[in-house]
């Protein structure tokens, strides 16, 4: 009976078109979508988990209608973050939702490019191609010459591969359905495929036939060990071991720690596994970014835990590890595209920032009023003000001025000593009143405007050339002014005139 027999989908099954409903349940559509969304590195962990919930919730049924609220609950979530994962599958073209009346909504899963690349991952010439690795653990156990084998023990395409001799010896090691060699492929394939009654066939069965294929096999195998050992260096290996090893125990905590416990449940690697597992990453061009983010992977994914028999899991490594690194080409060219999209974007980024500057420096330099030129440089000369002699200046002349010429005035401006930026010097008690030589006096001298006229006379600042010397006259015109001035002089500003 051929090893894919009963399954839902065969390799000549029509794929959905891309973007099309499809039901998701791996009784029906033959494979496990959530393991193949998990290898997705450009989607995060938060919509590969409600993914994986989605396909449980909906069943055979190949759609599902939770609330929000109902998925946050069963997810342990706040709604919000629910929300946001919903809404990254579906950008990403995994799920759709349709709005039904004053009900929840609907959700249907979508056909994915990621899904048609896991069907071509697994063919190997004229074998029928193999599920996702869940659906490989259902396999039941059937005799070693007859069951399918998996991509964790197939030979590397670079070697020769093994015959029916040298596959007797590596089974006894490695008897697990998940784990069959290269060699019981090779021996499926001839029990498979030959016509009934060829010469092949009758010349296979004959004690010499046999004999010759098996010093065949064994010369193709100890070629194909020399090549390994010569490619990979031993020291390299077991360090390959030695992390697979780890991996593997923190495969089996829920935390992915690394416990003695797990350590010692965890078998320790096969050899021949694990130089297959970097010839694999080797073949691909990795330079070891890709093997460690796989590791990480398979530690978060509990792969471990997906092994029927935890004591021989290796194969099922190699398997998961091939088609990690099938999709390495396509993942590489994805974050090349979306490194290539981020550099145009910082690119268009900078071009409008230097725009903005470019427009904020002509701003600067354009003339306006005095109160906007001082809106626009108040950040940047926090806690500097506009002196008082150039506020009155433009304030009385209606002057224009620049943010930059108002800010190197600022910045630039020395107090008065003899008048501290009043305009005048002296007293008129002691008939010294007068105004100051400095621009604050020049200004000072100007004749008052409206907004000194409505101020108190001692909080105006524009008094007219002749003021010094009537106020001298005022003051002394009696005694009663005289005694304010003084007053005024020493503080008691309460006095009347």
């Amino acid at each position: 009976m051929p090893a894919n027999q009963g399954r839902p989908r065969g390799d000549s099954a029509p794929r959905p078109p891309i973007g099309t409903p499809f039901n998701p349940n791996r009784e029906i559509c033959g494979f496990y979508g959530p393991d193949i969304v998990g290898r997705q590195h450009d989607l995060q962990d938060g919509p590969k988990r409600l993914y994986e919930r989605a396909v449980r919730w909906a069943g055979k049924n190949g759609a599902f209608w939770y609330s929000f609220p109902t998925m946050a609950a069963e997810l342990g979530k706040c709604e919000r973050q629910v929300r946001s994962d919903m809404a990254a599958l579906e950008a990403y073209g995994l799920i759709a939702h349709r709005r039904r009346q004053r009900q929840s909504n609907r959700y249907v899963f979508l056909w994915h490019p990621v899904f048609e690349r896991q069907d071509t991952a697994n063919q190997d010439g004229g074998f029928d191609r193999q599920d996702s690795v869940l659906d490989r653990q259902d396999t039941v156990k059937k005799p070693v010459l007859d069951r399918q084998s998996t991509a964790g023990e197939l030979c590397n395409t670079s070697l020769n591969c093994e015959t029916e001799s040298s596959s007797s010896a590596f089974v006894a090691d490695v008897q697990h359905p998940l784990e069959a060699t290269g060699d019981d492929r090779i021996s499926a394939r001839g029990k498979n495929k030959t016509p009934e009654g060829s010469g092949e066939t009758e010349a296979a069965t004959k004690p010499g036939a046999k004999k010759n294929l098996s010093d065949k096999g064994k010369g193709n195998t100890e070629a194909a060990t020399a090549i390994e050992a010569a490619t990979i260096p031993e020291a390299a290996v077991k360090m390959a071991q030695e992390k697979l090893h780890q991996a593997g125990a923190a495969s089996l905590s829920r935390f992915g720690e690394v416990t003695a416990e797990n350590l010692a449940k965890t078998p320790w690697p096969d050899a021949k596994i694990t130089r297959r597992i970097l010839n694999t990453w080797r073949d691909v061009g990795d330079d070891g970014s890709g093997c460690e983010s796989w590791l990480a992977g398979t530690v978060k994914r509990e792969l471990l835990r997906k092994v029927q028999d935890p004591r021989r899991p290796w194969g099922l490594y190699l398997e998961d590890v091939k088609t990690e690194a099938e999709n390495l080409p396509i993942q590489r060219a994805a974050m090349a595209k979306c490194e290539a999209a981020r550099e145009i974007e910082r690119a268009r980024r900078q071009a409008e920032q230097a725009e903005a500057e470019a427009e904020a420096a002509a701003e600067a330099d354009r003339p306006m009023e005095q109160a906007e030129a001082f809106e626009f440089i108040r950040a940047s000369i926090h806690p500097r003000v506009i002196p008082r002699p150039v506020n009155r200046r433009l304030q009385r002349t209606g002057e224009l001025i620049s943010p930059n010429a108002l800010e190197a005035v600022i910045r630039g401006w020395q107090r008065c000593r003899e008048c501290q930026d009043w305009g005048t010097v002296g007293d008129a008690i002691d008939k010294t009143l007068a105004f100051c030589s400095c621009a604050a006096g020049i200004e000072a001298r100007e004749l008052p405007t409206s907004t000194d006229l409505a101020k108190p006379e001692a909080e105006g600042f524009h008094r007219g050339a002749d003021w010094p010397v009537a106020e001298i006259a005022r003051v002394h015109a009696g005694v009663k002014s005289l005694l304010v001035a003084a007053a005024r002089s020493v503080g008691l500003n309460s006095l009347p005139m």
